[in-house]
């Protein structure tokens, strides 16, 4: 009787690194050069040394944040340098965004025009104060051997999984020789037993496929960062929100938003000339994750899930709500979704509010 032993060795991983996409823009703790929305964000003063986002700059008096932020009166923050206090907190008409006014007048120069035209297909720049980009996660795909079949004269079997491999027979578990052929997964494979009454089989992997997932959050560090999304319209359920999510548009300068980066600026450039276009809300890219096979839970921004599980933290520790199995061919969507408070709608009531 044949044996196959299933058995895994010196692997060779060639497909490891994943591609540079950005989470809340990386590195990107500079102004960009044109600026584009840079000069006008500020940033509220920490309380007992917790992390604090910011809000935009609308006006000599005025800043603009996300109705959530229902910031009390007395709220102070940080611009060019000067702290400024808030002495009210104004809700707008749409009831989507909030405008604070300051008791002095900040920097003149400091802000740009509400943007009022059609928004979706849109190239932005965002800015905040979330997370900057942690480790990769990258989930390997398996390849096992499945249908073991044998006769006097051969052995098959079946190698599911994807990636490349050549197989090694032994009569003894320690003289091996290796097979010529390299196959790739998934794959049939059928061995002469050359009239040996045991063989063993396994699989040396030569090429491995590998799925970039997205990226683990690294800790708050307070640091403004800029990067560049797309706009694909509006949210399905709110249609004063944009829809954006983690689909890179600009390489190395593209992002998911994170916690914090709530009120920070969105803006478009448009005929050589900056505008506001919105404010950011909130979005789904703090879920937490876990391998198919456990580990330790980590929060992350994914643009794909193959081979995740998704969940929250519950009483007992990870409390998973589904999971993505590893599916030849098959890719799970990105859920790094994250959505805009658009400016349009509630444009003519900022202009007269801060006079211009």
């Amino acid at each position: 009787m044949k044996t196959l032993i299933r058995l895994v060795a010196c692997m060779v991983l060639w497909a490891l690194h994943s591609p540079a996409l950005m989470v809340e823009g990386g590195g990107h703790t500079n102004a960009p050069s044109d600026d584009g929305g840079w000069k006008t964000q500020v940033k509220w003063n920490s309380i007992s040394g917790e992390p604090t986002g910011g809000a935009t700059q609308v006006g000599p008096r005025w800043l603009l944040g996300d109705k959530h932020d229902d910031r009390p009166v007395g709220s102070t923050f940080m611009q060019g340098g000067t702290n400024f206090t808030i002495v009210s907190n104004i809700l707008s008409p749409s009831g989507t965004l909030r405008a604070f006014k300051t008791l002095t007048a900040m920097p003149t120069n400091s802000w740009y025009q509400i943007y009022t035209g059609s928004v979706a297909g849109l190239v932005v720049t965002v800015h905040g104060y979330g997370c900057p980009i942690g480790n990769p996660v990258v989930t390997h795909v398996p390849m096992m051997i499945t249908n073991f079949c044998h006769t006097d004269a051969s052995t098959s079997f079946d190698v599911s999984g994807l990636g490349k491999f050549v197989v090694q027979q032994s009569s003894n578990l320690v003289d091996w020789v290796q097979s010529t052929n390299v196959f790739s997964a998934p794959a049939n494979v059928t061995m002469s037993c050359g009239g040996a009454d045991k063989m063993f089989y396994r699989l040396v992997i030569t090429e491995e496929v590998v799925r970039a997932n997205g990226y683990k959050a690294a800790p708050i560090d307070g640091m403004l960062r800029s990067a560049k999304m797309l706009i694909t319209g509006t949210d399905s359920a709110n249609n004063w929100l944009l829809a954006q999510n983690f689909n890179p548009v600009s390489g190395a300068d593209s992002a998911a938003t994170w916690n914090y980066d709530s009120c920070s600026g969105v803006f478009a450039k448009i005929n050589g000339k900056w505008y506001l276009v919105g404010v950011v809300h909130g979005g789904n890219s703090t879920e937490l994750y876990q391998g198919l096979t456990g580990g330790n839970p980590f929060y992350g921004a994914m643009k794909d899930q193959s081979g995740l599980t998704i969940g929250g933290s519950g009483p007992d520790g990870f409390e998973p709500w589904g999971a993505f199995p590893i599916t030849e061919g098959v890719t799970y969507p990105t859920v790094s979704q994250f959505t805009s408070v658009s400016c349009p709608a509630d444009a003519a009531w900022l202009k007269n509010i801060i006079g211009k």
